[in-house]
């Protein structure tokens, strides 16, 4: 319900910017700022798959360990009631994502 208004602020400021395309002194900051958000949009796409290699290397490293916790869980109702965070490629994603801001949490990786 909030995007809404927020899109359409971003919008209504883009409109107005485009006047000064024709200033001296703004027209090369919005070039400037323009070839600058296409970097940055190059940079976060490459990051982006940087990090999802890492993710898929980190669950082809620990895949085994994460089937043999379900399967000792389901078959032997043995548990060390912790799962392990790279055994699924959404979860080594998330511990990757969170690792890069120094918030994980290292005894999921663990091996018991």
């Amino acid at each position: 319900a909030d995007v809404l208004p927020s899109i359409i602020t971003i919008i209504v400021f883009i409109r107005a910017m485009s006047p000064f395309t024709n200033n001296r002194f703004l027209g090369m900051l919005l070039i400037s700022i323009g070839r600058m958000a296409v970097s940055i949009m190059k940079f976060v796409v490459m990051h982006g798959l940087v990090l999802f290699a890492f993710a898929l290397g980190l669950n082809q490293l620990y895949w085994f360990y994460g089937t043999m916790h379900q399967y000792l869980c389901s078959n032997y109702s043995q548990s060390n009631l912790q799962a392990l965070s790279c055994s699924k490629i959404f979860s080594s994603l998330q511990s990757l994502f969170w690792a890069a801001f120094g918030i994980v949490d290292l005894s999921t990786l663990e091996l018991k």
